[in-house]
Order: structure tokens, then sequence, then C-alpha cells
């Protein structure tokens, strides 16, 4: 109903993260369909993503400046092994950039569903909801790369740590107000 609008309590926004491309669900469901009617013309999702990248857990409170740690899980969804490096382009990051090398040997990996766990360096330059995003993930064995699409928002502040009475309002409640 457009008479109702939720106000999000601003010390909410303190622990804001969205995750963003839930790809390797719908690879992993578009790789197991197996369907004998569809036409060999048309290009499944697997195929166009044989590999996917999704954050593990971002950091519930991003502090404008600091650098921190995100972990990303590396998924292969192609049925054999490939040799991957992951880069992080500063031309397609904003907001957020990685922080020291912006290049990770991930090695071999194997297909269908085979996974390595990588971490990565980031720090936020500006405030509020912020993109992680400029993801591309090279076969290092042909060449091959995957644009990932932005992989979650994250919401930055200027302020360290929140207080123990913003903690409590921030585990209690969300306010509504028409």
């Amino acid at each position: 109903n457009s008479n109702y609008q939720r106000r999000v309590d601003p010390f909410l926004a303190a622990a804001f993260v969205m995750h963003r491309s839930g790809l390797s669900v719908d690879v992993a469901a578009s790789a197991a369909d197996i369907d004998t009617t569809a036409s060999s013309s048309e290009v499944k999702l697997d195929e166009l993503f044989p590999v996917a990248v999704d954050p593990i857990d971002p950091s519930r409170n991003t502090t404008l400046g600091s650098p921190s740690f995100l972990t990303f899980c590396v998924i292969n969804h192609s049925d054999v092994p490939l040799n991957f490096q992951v880069q992080f382009r500063l031309p397609h990051m904003y907001g957020i950039l990685v922080s020291g090398k912006s290049f990770l040997n991930v090695g071999e990996v194997n297909g269908y569903g085979g996974s390595a766990v990588l971490q990565v360096n980031m720090l936020p330059l500006m405030t509020g909801l912020c993109q992680i995003s400029g993801c591309f993930v090279v076969d290092l064995n042909s060449g091959k790369e995957v644009c990932m699409p932005s992989l979650c928002d994250v919401f930055v502040d200027t302020k360290d740590e929140v207080d123990d009475e913003k903690k409590e309002i921030l585990h209690s409640r969300t306010k509504y107000s028409t």
C-alpha cells in the first residue's frame, strides 16, 4: 500500500549487508536441469557462468577508511577442472576498493561444484551503501574471463563501533510510520 512507508531506524544502518548475486545457486540449478526438449541453440546459465563468486558472511560493520578482509567462495560449475585467477579491476569498482594485491591465483578447482575460499582486503572510501563489484574470474589455461555481477552491497559508516544502547535498538526493533 502506498500510504505506508517503511522507516528504518538510523541505528540499523550500521549492520546493513545485502547479498546481491546468488548467482551460484542459479547456475547450479541450471546445470542440474536436464531438459531434453531444449533447443541446441539455447544457452544455459551454467555455460554463461562456468564459475561464480559469492561473498561469505560479509562484515556487519564497515568503517570508512578502515581496511577489512572479505571472504569469498569461488565455485566451478563446469564439468572440467579449471585453473582460476580472481581479479578485482579498479575501473569497475566504486566506493569500496581492493587494498593491496588486486588478483589472487586460486589454482585448479575441480568441476561439478568444486570450490575454493579466498580473502581479499577491501578499503571503503565513501560512506553510504556501496557495492562490492569489479570482480573478474580468468581461466589461466584458456584465457577466458567472466565478469561477475556485483557481489553484495555494504553500508559504510564513519563510526568505529555502535554503543550498547544502539546495539539494543538494532536487535530489538524496526520502526514503521505512515
